[in-house]
Order: structure tokens, then C-alpha cells, then sequence
């Protein structure tokens, strides 16, 4: 496992739409308290279908945000403010690419004909 490098974490904040900070030190802190975010946020969410059970939802959560994106960590929490610990990567950090919605074409309507 390596450390995350600076176009990583500029990958990570450019998936999410968010303007890049100026210095080093602050691109690191807004790419992992962003993805602290995802994984608290989806935790919440998935919490709620397991009857108030937390340990599923972590593991599909964890599952969901970081390992499909190559990335692995050693502690979290999400008690007052969103934190992880030692975001590391497997491989190439990836994202799936936004889906562009295609024009359909307009169906013809069918005129029927009266004898």
C-alpha cells in the first residue's frame, strides 16, 4: 500500500465538484474529510434498513466508498466531525465516469386510417 499523492487527492476533490485550495497541507485535509464524509454519510443511510445495526452498514459502506476506488484506511469516526485515518491506495485511484444522458428521438405518432 502506498500514500496518497497530490493528484490523488486533487482527483478525489475534482470527482466531487469542489474547488481546488491553494496549498498542499489543504488539499490533503479537503480529500480526506471529503471522503470521511461519503463513508459517514452512507453509513447513516444504510444504518437505518439494518434495524439501527451499524455493523453491516460499515462493512457495505467501506465497501462501497473506498475499496471500489482503490483506496483502504486504517481507522475512522464520525462521532462530531467526519475523520479518517492513514487513507492509503491498493492501486490507481479511480472513479466512474459520470454517465451523459443521451437524446432519445421522438416516436413518430402513428395516424391510423378510416375506410
Amino acid at each position: 500500500m502506498k500514500e496518497l499523492s497530490q493528484e490523488d487527492y486533487k482527483t478525489i476533490i475534482h470527482h466531487y465538484g469542489f474547488p481546488l485550495p491553494k496549498s498542499k497541507r489543504l488539499i490533503v485535509k479537503k480529500g480526506e474529510s471529503l471522503m470521511a464524509k461519503k463513508l459517514c454519510s452512507c453509513i447513516k443511510k444504510v444504518t437505518k434498513k439494518f434495524k439501527n445495526n451499524k455493523t453491516p452498514a460499515i462493512g457495505i459502506c467501506t465497501y462501497s466508498v473506498l475499496k471500489n476506488r482503490n483506496l483502504k484506511i486504517k481507522s475512522f469516526t464520525c462521532k462530531k466531525k467526519a475523520k479518517i485515518v492513514s487513507l492509503r491506495k491498493t492501486k490507481k485511484v479511480r472513479f466512474k465516469k459520470k454517465k451523459v444522458k443521451r437524446k432519445r428521438r421522438k416516436k413518430k405518432s402513428l395516424k391510423r386510417k378510416t375506410h
